[in-house]
């Protein structure tokens, strides 16, 4: 996938999540396949403004060097939401349909990332 059209998707897709968990985290609880609790909301919540934070910063980001630092901090973000959410599986804490959607989303977003990191993707592979 061409990395401008990677980005592109990205930032709308982080868009709508984002604000989808910022005012709706009811219908959040259900679309991850998690029981509807109201201590949840501040969760959803703070998911969301992080989603909708990283995609007005590259949406609007002025340079290459900026835009990659946003990806590479999208991807970071990412891959740590995927880790903890197979980590919440092994333990118990996640049933296998709850986790799935929680861990399939952010893999999606670091693939997309990665694909928008283009021939800069090479440096998240130096970091790790």
């Amino acid at each position: 996938m061409e990395a401008s059209r990677a980005s592109t998707i990205l930032t709308a897709l982080r868009t709508l999540l984002g604000a989808f968990c910022l005012t709706s985290p009811s219908l959040a609880d259900k679309m991850f396949r998690l029981p509807v609790h109201r201590t949840h909301a501040p969760l959803w919540r703070y998911f969301g403004i992080r989603d909708v934070v990283l995609a007005a910063l590259l949406g609007t980001s002025k340079s290459a060097e900026e835009r990659r630092r946003i990806l590479l901090a999208g991807v970071i973000n990412d891959s740590f939401d995927a880790l903890i959410s197979a980590l919440a599986m092994l333990q118990g804490d996640l049933d296998l349909a709850s986790n799935a959607s929680l861990v399939v989303g952010p893999v999606i977003f670091v693939a997309l990332g990665l694909a928008a990191l283009g021939k800069n993707a090479g440096v998240v592979r130096k970091a790790i």
